[in-house]
């Protein structure tokens, strides 16, 4: 008996899940109309970030914390009886989730630079902008396009040596070969 009746209770089952799926989901597509609210107006769903999800902000024409490395001259790839040199400034942006941020000017400002400065592994990304820079010959940079390939391997090798903090972009300041 119990048997008989798993037979005729599961496909019985099924069916109540399928019209409950249907009723609340529709058919596999089905109908293109948006479901509409009291108003009449289309019902979208907005996916909320997790609690603990980065979400930057931009401010267009500010930068964000930002890091102004030290001028410094790199000895590029070159024949070693012509060696050939690029004289640098370059300024990491870093991304944030902060809005005051932006607000900052003057000595609040200088302030909040200087202590992210301090947190900042300075010498590991000085090392890894050596290691970028040094392996480039001044034909790899004399072009745009070359500078654009430079800038985007400083941020991805900085990217890689600080995981946890979310690079915006490489801005160089100074830029002179020799």
């Amino acid at each position: 008996m119990n048997k008989r009746l798993l037979m005729i209770g599961a496909p019985v089952g099924g069916l109540v899940v399928a019209a409950a799926l249907f009723f609340f989901v529709g058919l596999p597509g089905g109908s293109a109309e948006p479901l509409l609210d009291e108003d009449g107006e289309p019902i979208v769903a907005v996916e909320e970030p997790a609690e603990d999800e980065f979400v930057a902000v931009h401010v267009e024409g500010k930068l964000g914390p930002h890091l102004k490395m030290a001028d410094r001259v790199f000895t590029l790839l070159s024949a070693v009886d012509a060696p050939r040199y690029l004289k640098l400034e370059v300024v990491l942006e870093f991304e944030t989730d902060d809005e005051a941020w932006f607000e900052l000017a003057g000595e609040a400002l200088e302030e909040a630079l200087e202590e992210f400065h301090e947190e900042m592994p300075v010498f590991l990304i000085e090392d890894a902008i050596t290691t970028a820079v040094s392996a480039k010959t001044v034909l790899d940079i004399s072009t745009p396009e070359g500078k654009d390939q430079l800038r985007e391997e400083i941020r991805l090798a900085i990217a890689t040596l600080l995981p946890e903090e979310h690079i915006r972009r490489v801005l160089f300041t100074n830029f002179i070969t020799q």
